[in-house]
């Protein structure tokens, strides 16, 4: 059997010196000194032959040969395994310094973040616009990694705004977060607290942006249809504060009284406040007058289901939140919605609107 030692002079064969090889390599080699007594068996089929009974039945010129072959493949082995070891050594000692680097970086940001803000404040306390602005925009530049990162996650939920929307969302609340950061609170950055109060800030906007846009019911519950019908709403239908439309009520196609009343409405409720000369606005006003007494004259419930959804004397509601609020069904506010108006346009009919 080989013996440390003896595969120890085979190295020595191939190689000029011992300080030729790898320490890792040399080490191992010269802690093995016992010979390896453990007979080995060798299955060949259904036979098993004892290593040394082999061996005896082999030519002591056959058995140097396997001794040589044994120890050149031991050698190559143990370089295969000191390389690869070595190899995996400087893996890990660059995934280190990559670490290691981004951890430097971010630091680095944060610190720099953090002298923007108090160099943000003095400015903006000694009176100094310019300088307040240059910083500023500075401050944007670091953070801006941190607000495409806000446009991306909320993407998905801004309906029709666009990500520009989100992204000068997003940039204003920063620059409002740096009156509120104080670096002794805590030991979040100026990068954190940013990123919390402008994804917040965008989360919002999103909010009351789809209170004046809702798509409809399938796709808000995102029920699926077949592919046919897919295609053929590729366009999404879109009711402004989540009325119901008139087509779906069955109404005929000449009912374009309801959307008359609806302008009329909006016009009260100065929603559709455009440049208009003086006649066109004595016009309105007259209408508008008109419509508000036909309100007045509804039923309290009906009333009040007016004004909520048409923002008449407070801000506007949906359906939908009109039926929360009231713990009704949606379905029941659409067909009280529905009578209100028919009323309405009885009313302003009688009065020749």
């Amino acid at each position: 059997m080989m013996t440390g030692v003896d595969a120890l002079s085979c190295l020595r064969k191939s190689h000029a010196s011992t300080r030729d090889m790898p320490t890792r390599l040399r080490r191992c080699l010269s802690s093995v000194r016992e010979p390896l007594t453990k007979s080995t068996r060798i299955y060949a089929g259904n036979d098993c032959v004892p290593m040394e009974r082999r061996r005896a039945a082999q030519p002591r010129e056959r058995r140097g040969a396997v001794a040589e072959t044994v120890c050149e493949s031991s050698v190559v082995g143990m370089r295969h395994a000191s390389v690869g070891a070595m190899s995996h050594a400087a893996i890990c000692r660059r995934g280190s310094a990559k670490k290691h680097v981004s951890h430097s970086e971010y630091g680095l940001r944060a610190a720099r973040q953090s002298e923007l803000v108090s160099r943000i404040l003095a400015a903006r306390a000694s009176g100094n616009a310019v300088l307040e602005r240059r910083l500023s925009a500075e401050l944007l530049d670091s953070v801006r990694p941190l607000i495409r990162c806000i446009v991306g996650a909320l993407l998905p939920i801004a309906g029709s705004l666009s990500p520009d929307d989100l992204a000068q969302v997003a940039a204003m609340a920063m620059l409002r977060a740096v009156s509120k950061y104080d670096a002794t609170r805590g030991r979040q950055s100026f990068g954190q607290v940013a990123y919390f109060r402008a994804r917040a800030a965008c989360e919002q906007y999103a909010r009351l942006h789809g209170t004046d846009v809702h798509l409809s019911d399938g796709e808000h519950k995102r029920r699926t249809v077949r592919s046919i019908r897919s295609n053929e709403r590729n366009v999404v239908r879109v009711h402004r504060m989540d009325i119901p439309s008139h087509f779906s009520d069955g109404a005929s196609a000449d009912d374009s009284w309801v959307d008359e009343l609806e302008s009329a409405l909006r016009e009260m409720s100065c929603l559709d406040a455009d440049e208009e000369t003086p006649e066109a606005k004595l016009l309105a006003a007259e209408r508008r007058a008109l419509v508000f007494d036909a309100v007045r004259r509804l039923a309290p419930e009906q009333r009040e289901l007016v004004s909520r959804v048409f923002g008449i004397n407070r801000p506007a509601q949906s359906v939908r939140s009109v039926a929360e609020a009231w713990k009704a069904p949606k379905s029941r506010i659409d067909r009280m919605l529905a009578r209100a108006l028919a009323e309405l346009r009885e009313a302003l009919v009688r009065q020749d609107l």
